[in-house]
């Protein structure tokens, strides 16, 4: 399930980070994506740009409730030309053992997460407050070619706070 799917071609621009804020609600359901690209299984979503935003993982609603693993941030799949720029992503939630809900160990939450991404820029962007951060375990770039990182902030993550898989 997703909360906010970008097409190709598309710009998702805000008023800057903490002006413009993209809140999940507290009604998703468990493995929510906050937002993804459209088309996912195949190749042709291409020059997106995300920026200028901050996306609340609302933590708050799912730590406590049985049956919850995990709520992901951004999380894209086979975008060529893709640029994160400016984005603020918090309050992350994921278990990684023990349980579900309340019982479980923070872990993988997917806070900013290109997959496959051809040509990916995330530049000033900050992760913090959550069980991960960039990457697989909060910022990761899983299998992704030229994809440049410059200033990005991890804050305040309980496991693994940037991952990059070839």
């Amino acid at each position: 399930w997703t909360c906010l799917e970008v097409p190709t071609k598309c710009t998702l621009k805000g008023a800057g980070i903490g002006a413009t804020t993209i809140k999940i609600a507290s009604t998703v359901t468990n493995q929510t994506i906050g937002i993804d690209n459209k088309r996912l299984d195949t190749p042709d979503d291409r020059n997106i740009v995300l920026r200028d935003f901050t996306l609340d993982c609302n933590k708050a609603s799912f730590s406590t409730v049985s049956g919850y693993d995990r709520i992901m941030g951004i999380v894209t799949s086979r975008v060529n030309n893709l640029l994160i720029e400016s984005v603020r992503v918090i309050n992350l939630f994921g278990t990684a053992s023990g349980g579900n809900g309340p019982n479980g160990t923070p872990g993988e939450a997917y806070a900013i997460t290109p997959i496959l991404a051809q040509g990916a820029v995330i530049s000033n962007c900050v992760v913090e407050d959550g069980a991960a951060a960039v990457g697989s375990s909060g910022d990761s770039t899983i299998q992704s070619h030229n994809v440049r990182v410059i200033n990005v902030r991890v804050k305040n993550i309980a496991q693994v706070g940037f991952t990059l898989y070839y």
